[in-house]
């Protein structure tokens, strides 16, 4: 008798829950009895950088020529045949080589990390349990249990470089190169009869800078990759 009116009972709840519905705001855990239409998903690509953007320094080097220039080693002088000309020695300087600038590149450094993306978020949905023992009805899915049921979020951990430091370049200047030359010179020349002797001349050869050094600079562009994840579409009551 008693198994009777608690099948009744369970047949006048199903009835009525199916006639006015699930509540609007369920507890998880609590089951209910009712059909149900799950919740639609699409799924949505994301980008996400692996490695960010960094610049390549390259440097070229001075350019020099070597030039070839006429000098003075002795002057014109005036030769007297009574009193002969008086001679001294001077010392020229010149710059051998110019001075220029060596460049030093230190690479840019990164350092390892990751994120993380939620590539399906937290749900809920109607999940259809264990029929009701002493259900006399020949439909398998008459008097089933339904649960509301949640889920938790899934993630996922992408490794990506970041930047620590850039490139830089150091310059560091190299000294010029000086040298010199010696040349005689008239201190007192000949008097009463002169004679004239011609200018003697002497061939030197300097390095000259036409282009100093310098740089040029290529910027890397950054890297991505794409990543998938579901989102929640559609809410089904």
């Amino acid at each position: 008798m008693k198994k009777i009116l608690l099948l009744g009972l369970m047949v006048l709840y199903a009835i009525s829950s199916f006639s006015q519905d699930l509540p609007e705001n369920p507890e998880a855990g609590k089951c209910y009895v009712r059909c149900t239409t799950p919740d639609v998903y699409v799924n949505e690509e994301v980008k996400v950088q692996v490695k960010p953007s960094y610049k390549i320094i390259k440097t070229i080097p001075a350019k020099f020529e070597k030039r070839t220039e006429k000098v003075l080693v002795k002057s014109e002088e005036k030769k007297l045949r009574v009193i002969p000309a008086k001679w001294g020695k001077e010392t020229v300087d010149y710059i051998k080589k110019e001075g220029a600038s060596n460049l030093t590149v230190t690479p840019a450094t990164f350092y390892d990390d990751s994120e993380t993306i939620e590539i399906k978020p937290k749900y809920a949905q109607w999940e259809m349990g264990a029929s009701n023992p002493d259900c006399e009805s020949n439909n398998p899915d008459d008097c089933k249990y339904w649960c509301y049921k949640g889920y938790p979020a899934e993630y996922k951990t992408v490794n990506t470089k970041r930047l620590n430091q850039n490139a830089t370049i150091k310059r560091t200047p190299t000294n010029e190169q000086k040298s010199n030359y010696t040349r005689k010179v008239i201190t007192e020349p000949a008097r009463v009869v002169e004679e004239i002797i011609p200018a003697e001349y002497s061939t030197i050869t300097r390095t000259v800078k036409v282009q100093d050094a310098k740089t040029i600079e290529e910027v890397v562009p950054a890297e991505y990759i794409t990543v998938t994840r579901e989102v929640l579409s559609k809410k089904v009551d």
